[in-house]
């Protein structure tokens, strides 16, 4: 999530484009996504 709002902003200022915009956000979503599914695949499976 902290990711996420250092990249409304260009490292020269200027504001993104809405589709690069909507790009980057979509492939944040779906590495924290697999990221989270991982975890809870790994919490399900693990030997007590």
């Amino acid at each position: 999530m902290l990711q996420a709002t250092s990249i409304y902003t260009q490292g020269n200022g200027e504001k993104w484009d809405a589709k690069n915009m909507l790009n980057i956000m979509t492939e944040i979503s779906k590495t924290s996504l697999k990221v989270l599914g991982s975890e809870i695949f790994n919490q399900i499976t693990e030997s007590k």
